[in-house]
């Protein structure tokens, strides 16, 4: 991590579930690098927009381009995500000062985000490279940053294909329960598949850097039966044996607060295990 890379890095973070944590995982990822020194654009594809509201674009913060619901629908996000567009006049501070933000709401009228809506918006869109627009409008501004963090969507659908393609690498958050089994498998086999299909129109591959078990319970029969299951599966190569514990007052004081984990308490277990977890991710990716 000493080294600024001269065009910016692409994570995303994904599970086609939600619960998961993948937004807070995302933000404090962005938050841990900015402090670092680095330069991170946040893009909020989830339709909740709990983490532009986090990162004070929708709250009251003096450091932040705040915005309105409103005016946020107004940026006709749409565009974006299936055509060619000037990608900077998207993006807006945060209350952080390294960290920009591509923001989102919760708002009915955000309805790209809503999964069959915008299939439906994206098979009737003429636009002929549609599914990479997302990809080729970050690659306009790569320079400009060192890492992008990309907040999946919690569900399958055309809108979290065009956050992968978009992506060089995509770590996965799970939870230590039975509903969170086959999950990796299914973001796995869904870039295995993209892979397969844009060869020729992406320069890279995307590439699947890992999972991790999130809001961790240490010694728990759940967290050991999901270890035991992926370590007896094909995927066990891919698991990041560096889990986030779970802590209820960091999780619901910092929240409520708007405060990243490292601002509440940087001595909290979750403070020090996304610390790891980065630390683990970057090794993966760089």
């Amino acid at each position: 991590m000493e080294d600024k890379m001269n065009k910016a890095l692409v994570i995303s973070v994904v599970n086609l579930k939600g619960g998961v944590g993948k937004s807070v995982t995302s933000m404090n990822f962005a938050h841990a690098l900015s402090i670092a020194g680095y330069k991170v654009l946040f893009v909020d594809t989830d339709h909740q927009g709990s983490s532009s509201e986090q990162l004070g674009v929708l709250g009251n913060s003096n450091e932040s381009d705040n915005m309105t619901k409103q005016e946020i629908v107004d940026m006709d996000l749409f565009k974006l995500y299936t055509q060619e567009v000037d990608i900077s006049t998207y993006i807006r501070k945060t209350k952080y000062t390294n960290i920009d933000i591509i923001p989102n709401a919760r708002v009915a009228e955000l309805i790209p985000f809503q999964t069959e809506t915008f299939d439906e918006y994206f098979k009737g869109c003429d636009y002929e490279d549609k599914d990479v627009a997302l990809y080729f409008n970050l690659e306009s501004i790569k320079s400009k940053y060192d890492y992008i963090i990309i907040d999946g969507q919690p569900q399958d659908g055309r809108m979290t294909e065009v956050t992968l393609l978009a992506s060089d690498h995509v770590i996965t958050p799970i939870g230590a329960d039975q509903f969170n089994l086959n999950t990796v498998a299914d973001v796995y086999s869904k870039i295995t598949m993209l892979n397969e299909l844009y060869s020729e129109a992406l320069s890279h591959k995307i590439e699947f850097k890992g999972f991790f078990i999130n809001q961790a319970i240490p010694k728990s029969e759940s967290q050991q039966m999901i270890k035991d299951y992926y370590f007896n599966s094909s995927l066990k190569d891919y698991f990041i044996d560096s889990p986030v514990r779970y802590s209820e007052a960091v999780a619901s004081k910092s929240g409520i607060q708007g405060k990243m984990f490292i601002e509440y308490n940087k001595r909290a277990n979750p403070s020090i295990d996304i610390l790891n977890l980065l630390v683990n991710v970057l090794d993966y990716t760089e």
